[in-house]
């Protein structure tokens, strides 16, 4: 599965690529092997009228001695996706595994699974626990060891096991909207 994102996030109206594909987006919050992961999905054609954007604050992925040190707000971000939006008719939608990036967090690029959900993808992003943010902070500010536990790709392979119980029969919104078949990982 290739994804021409460059292209596409950067609006490149010359080549022909639209900057938000013809699907809202849609997010929600699941938890899959002790960690929290975040899903984007096509939504309907457009938001409900006087939907609100998802927002999230990076505070929320801080330790609590750094996280006293910043003002509330400071880092509030609101993303393309709209919160608990039903998933779209159709698909079944292909799946991409996000891993955040180095001592990140799951909705570190927001505008990019936002935006590969605008395009008729699900978009899995779960914490990555063993080097998130809080584990950066912990790790270089304080000199915690780094925390046990999965690896990446423990969390990765029981994230696509998670998503795949949702694409079932008995997975509630997302029954039969999900394709497990070929997974993208970014």
């Amino acid at each position: 599965l290739l994804l021409d994102v460059d292209a596409g996030l950067h609006g490149d109206q010359a080549a022909g690529h639209d900057p938000v594909g013809p699907w809202a987006a849609g997010t929600t919050t699941i938890s899959a092997a002790g960690t929290t992961v975040q899903l984007w999905y096509p939504a309907g054609r457009r938001p409900p009228v006087g939907a609100a954007r998802d927002t999230y604050d990076v505070r929320a992925w801080l330790p609590p001695a750094v996280d006293r040190t910043v003002r509330t707000g400071e880092f509030a971000f609101t993303s393309a996706a709209y919160r608990g939006l039903p998933v779209a008719g159709g698909g079944p939608f292909p799946l991409v595994l996000f891993a955040h990036g180095l001592y990140s967090f799951r909705d570190q690029s927001t505008s990019l699974t936002a935006w590969l959900a605008s395009w008729g993808y699900v978009v899995a992003a779960p914490d990555l626990p063993r080097h998130d943010l809080a584990a950066y902070f912990d790790h270089t500010a304080v000199g915690l060891p780094l925390p046990a536990g999965p690896t990446d790709d423990q969390v990765l392979a029981a994230t696509e096991a998670a998503v795949a119980q949702l694409a079932g029969p008995a997975g509630g919104m997302f029954a039969g909207r999900i394709s497990t078949r070929r997974i993208a990982v970014i």
